[in-house]
């Protein structure tokens, strides 16, 4: 304990408590033992105390390297020097300040990975999923049909006269037959279908868990929404039109098969006479 204690201190107590209990016994023997007692609960104490402390100033060394490490850091990010002795309010300002800068940097990752996405699966011109994300998914399509043997439609879409349009109109009005065409596509169809752009004016939709039957209901609600609707230009009035051709997947071939079948359909319905839905089982 004389380790512990300064040897005054230790003195001064030690003679406190002979002095107490020599007064209320008679018995050295008593008073012997009783001193020595208390002094061994008072020394076991006072080292628990000093663990204390050995473990504070370990915790405060802990502190100020990581205050040295942060005020670094900080003055690197900044671009400047911090200098300035420990104050654990600068340390909750520094880092409260940095919890906020790291947060406003994530959320403009977040931000960035989700414009890089939307550049790399989207049509800029209609934001329908482009010719990529169409035929990814399309595979996937295909293999979840095989797996379950569920039944499976691709419709391919070619606009009518759409050269024509552009010609007379201009590129201006052929971009806004083009989102047309786009909205009135994805707005009649099922959250699980794909539509996509393939480029020009050459569109698809991928319809999982449909027969040829129900995908030519899906494609005639979407002539009679563009019906309804044409686009005025000078007082003159552009129907959009196309032919389609739906091409029911066999439960066997790959997608390049299911795309060539829809093709040879959308051939026919252009054959005919534009304006045609042709199934091809």
């Amino acid at each position: 304990m004389r380790k512990l204690l300064c040897k005054d201190l230790y003195e001064d107590l030690n003679k406190l408590l002979e002095g107490i209990i020599r007064r209320n016994f008679k018995s050295d023997d008593i008073k012997n033992d009783l001193i020595k007692k208390i002094l061994y609960e008072i020394e076991k104490v006072w080292e628990e105390a000093e663990k204390t402390k050995a473990k504070y100033e370990q915790l405060d060394k802990s502190i100020r390297i990581l205050y040295k490490l942060v005020l670094d850091f900080y003055a690197k990010v900044n671009g400047y020097k911090v200098e300035g002795k420990y104050d654990p309010k600068d340390i909750e300002y520094i880092l409260r300040d940095m919890y906020i800068k790291l947060g406003y940097t994530s959320n403009r990752l977040i931000s960035d990975v989700e414009k890089l996405a939307v550049i790399a699966y989207k049509d800029p011109l209609t934001q329908l999923y482009n010719r990529l994300f169409f035929i990814t998914q399309a595979e996937i399509f295909i293999e979840n049909s095989r797996r379950y043997n569920h039944p499976l439609c691709l419709a391919l879409f070619d606009l009518d006269d759409f050269k024509g349009i552009n010609d007379t109109y201009g590129h201006d009005i052929g971009d806004l037959v083009l989102k047309k065409f786009a909205d009135a596509l994805a707005r009649n169809v099922r959250l699980s279908d794909i539509p996509a752009r393939l480029g020009g004016d050459e569109f698809a939709l991928l319809m999982p868990n449909t027969e040829l039957e129900t995908a030519r209901v899906v494609i005639q609600r979407i002539y009679k929404a563009l019906e309804i609707a044409p686009i005025l230009v000078n007082s003159n009035s552009i129907y959009i039109r196309f032919s389609a051709g739906i091409a029911q997947w066999n439960g066997e071939n790959g997608f390049q098969e299911l795309y060539q079948k829809a093709d040879v359909a959308l051939y026919e319905s252009k054959r005919m006479g534009k304006n045609k839905i042709t199934g091809n089982m």
